[in-house]
Order: C-alpha cells, then structure tokens, then sequence
C-alpha cells in the first residue's frame, strides 16, 4: 500500500510540476523558443533563451534538465549553455542541481514502477544472486558507470532505482560521477562568452 502511495504522489508531483510551468504567466512562450533552441542544438540561442527568465533563469534551466526526464534533449548541450549564460561556477552550479534532482526523481520512478515489474519477471533466486554482488562490490559499479559518459544517465538512474541500489550510496556517487563531465562543459561553455557558436 505504501510503495503504491509513493507511485502516484511521484506521478501527481510530476503532473503539477508541469501544470505549473504551463500555467504561470510568461513562462510558456519562452520555453517553446527555450525547446526550440535545443532542437536546433544552438548553444547561444539557448543561452539567451535562460537569460531571457531574469532572476528566474537558473530555475528554468533546472526544468530544462527534468524534461530530460521524459524528452530525448541532450544532457551535454544544457550544460554547455549552462556555462554560457551563468560562467563556470554558476554554470556547474545550475547543472549539478538540476541533474542531481533529475537522477533522484528517475531513482524514485524506478523503485516504484521499476521493481515490481523485476520481481515479477526475474526468479527470486536471481535476484537476490544480484543484490548479493551489489552488498559485495559496494560503491564501485555505480561510480564506474557514472564516469563513463557514452552511457545514458537516465539508464543508470532507472537501472539503480530498480536493483534497489542503497540510496547514500547512489547519492554520492552521482554527486562525484557527474562532476567531471559537468565541469568539462561548463568550463568551455564559459570560454565561449560572448562569441556566437553554432554546436
């Protein structure tokens, strides 16, 4: 009953979320010319598009980055703009966040959508062989898929909420795992500054 609760209070959450975006005045159109942007993978257009929100802009590149949740956008290209309109720091900042919040959400989904459909198709001896080499391996698994950036980081975090990875553990290694890769675009996206780029 609680793990069912939990399902539709992520769900709920994640359609108000959405109303509200929809809902506030101004926000609409600058998200279509935002969404628009990243279609046409313009870096400058994007960054102009965030500054275009005010002091609301580091909010709505957070949003950017949960529609990654359910739209293909490219994570790399929200950071690189991230770099571009706020610099390095403010950049990494924006990103880490809303990618930290993203990984947390899609853990959730996965624990509470994911799991039950594991159980049902995967013998219970399996599973507990593969929560056996989980306990054993500790940490080292979900950092070393976190630091290779050809895998998909939505894939990781549904795959970690599913296996039930320990949530301190899932944390701090996605803290550490998507720094590098963060701080790497970040840093060119600030280098870029004012210069018009086509990406």
């Amino acid at each position: 009953m609680r793990s069912l609760k939990g399902r539709w209070a992520l769900l709920l959450g994640l359609v108000a979320f959405g109303s509200i975006l929809l809902a506030v005045p101004g926000i609409p159109q600058p998200l279509v010319g935002l969404l628009d942007a990243v279609s046409h993978s313009d870096g400058v257009a994007i960054r102009d598009a965030i500054r275009s929100y005010g002091f609301l802009a580091p909010a709505a590149s957070i949003a950017l980055i949960l529609l990654h949740m359910v739209i293909p956008l490219p994570a790399e290209l929200m950071a690189l703009a991230n770099g571009l309109a706020f610099g390095f720091w403010g950049g990494l900042a924006v990103s880490w966040s809303g990618f930290m919040l993203s990984a947390l959400l899609m853990y959730a989904a996965g624990r509470l959508w994911g799991r039950p459909l594991l159980d049902r198709a995967v013998p219970r001896r399996r599973r507990e062989r593969l929560d056996s080499w989980l306990e054993q391996e500790g940490a080292f698994p979900l950092l070393a898929v976190r630091l290779v950036p050809l895998v998909p980081f939505n894939t990781v975090c549904l795959a970690a909420g599913v296996i039930r990875a320990p949530l301190w553990t899932y944390v701090w290694t996605t803290c550490v795992g998507i720094l590098p890769l963060g701080a790497s675009l970040s840093l060119l996206g600030s280098r870029f500054g004012e210069s018009s780029v086509r990406l």
